[in-house]
């Protein structure tokens, strides 16, 4: 009878460990999108269409001062080329992105560039689908604000205070 009791604990115990013992599988998975592109396994990313500034929305060439004590002229990080700067990230994201899906077969926009209007040439070369990238608005809003704050620092000595202006 001791024997059949401590067999079946060791069995128990044994079994204890091989279910609890914890393993891990890394898994890809893409989320659900509002197009259902199962069906299109070779996509062609085109390069988007740079957006142009308006005439009255360019950005200021120097940064509006809200404090009124800043003593230098700062000069914004925004120009007429950004939009090239914008579109480059845009696309090398984008690519990046599709490039870390092993789902899709990739037309960089190198090639998929001289298909930009010409959607029957691409089914004939077997792109099934083309991804159009654009930005619809830009909003640079660029300030400089400075509070003053005061820190009191007691000194060693008794009674004497100092105050000093970070």
């Amino acid at each position: 009878m001791k024997k059949t009791i401590i067999f079946v604990s060791l069995l128990l115990l044994t079994m204890v460990f091989i279910t609890s013992c914890a393993t891990s599988v890394s898994t890809q998975y893409m989320v659900p999108a509002k197009y259902d592109m199962s069906n299109y396994r070779n996509l062609a990313i085109i390069s988007p269409i740079p957006y142009r500034f308006k005439a009255y929305d360019l950005p200021r060439p120097v940064v509006r001062d809200l404090s009124g004590t800043c003593p230098v002229r700062v000069y914004s990080g925004f120009n007429i080329n950004s939009d090239r700067t914008l579109n480059e990230y845009i696309t090398s994201s984008v690519l990046r992105s599709a490039n870390d899906s092993i789902y899709f077969t990739i037309t960089p926009p190198s090639i998929s560039d001289t298909y930009r209007e010409r959607l029957p040439l691409m089914a004939q070369d077997g792109i099934d689908a083309a991804m159009y990238i654009w930005t619809e608005d830009i909003d640079v809003e660029e300030y400089i604000l400075r509070k003053k704050k005061r820190k009191i620092i007691e000194s060693e000595i008794e009674g004497e205070t100092s105050s000093r202006s970070y």
